[in-house]
């Protein structure tokens, strides 16, 4: 096991075993600490958590990731949930604000922004061997799956019941973004887009077919920005920037150009 595969597994049974023993953590401490512990421990992650904490009335994320290679870089917007153990997690999935379905707003401004639209879900349960990897991973604490996937399977034919089991056979573990064979070079990317995120895919390739689904040819000044302060982020890069990163809370990048 590879040193980013390893920090990223550590940290996802981190969180299990902090959900275990204090079952009421909220998502925001899950998120903060899962992105500060990675980035801490391996130099070619890069985390920015902004000052504000608001709740996204426009971009449904939390918070913004990028993959960087040398040949061009794929950008996801991530969802929090902490799952349900016992009961339903369908409050969670459609979950309204003010603002509106916070899902259908985290799939419509990833399709603007050509992101792919994710959530990281929490959970102390095991990984099932009917997620959609198969249970080749003892994965615990943290998962993702597609929020297009989320609507398709448990909005849009109406309210129904999720138990977490349902939740969990959709997603992969997180720390397959780091493990996993398709994720050493810019073209296995892709691979693994469209073996773990095909609805997302699909539907970003419906809105724009000229464009590959996720994939930037150039980062964004933010992004730039961050990934040239290496030993610590000015505090001016929150407030230039601001504009283009509405209601995102948090910005990770994951270097893997030399990888590459």
């Amino acid at each position: 096991m590879n040193l980013d595969c390893q920090v990223f597994s550590d940290a996802a049974s981190y969180v299990g075993r902090w959900l275990t023993l204090q079952p009421a953590v909220k998502e925001e401490s899950l998120t903060d600490w899962l992105l500060f512990e990675i980035s801490s421990k391996l130099p070619n992650v890069h985390y920015l958590a902004f000052s504000r904490h608001v709740e996204a009335r426009k971009t449904g994320a939390d918070w913004e990731w990028w993959f960087v290679f040398r040949n061009g870089s794929y950008r996801y917007r991530i969802q929090a949930k902490k799952a349900k153990p016992a009961g339903d997690n369908y409050p969670g999935i459609a979950y309204t604000n003010q603002y509106g379905l916070q899902i259908d707003k985290l799939i419509s401004d990833a399709k603007t922004a050509n992101a792919i639209p994710a959530y990281v879900v929490f959970s102390a349960t095991k990984n099932p061997s009917s997620s959609k990897c198969g249970g080749r991973v003892n994965a615990t604490g943290a998962f993702s799956l597609g929020a297009q996937e989320a609507y398709t399977q448990f909005i849009a034919s109406g309210k129904t019941t999720i138990d977490e089991s349902q939740l969990l056979s959709h997603s992969i573990p997180m720390q397959c973004f780091a493990c996993c064979p398709y994720m050493t070079r810019a073209d296995r990317m892709d691979n693994f887009i469209k073996t773990y995120f095909l609805s997302e895919v699909t539907a970003l390739s419906e809105s724009n077919s000229d464009r590959s689904p996720g994939f930037h040819s150039e980062l964004p000044a933010y992004a730039n920005a961050l990934l040239e302060h290496r030993d610590g982020t000015p505090a001016w890069i929150e407030s230039e920037f601001n504009s283009q990163l509405p209601d995102i809370n948090a910005l990770l990048i994951y270097d893997m150009r030399e990888d590459t």
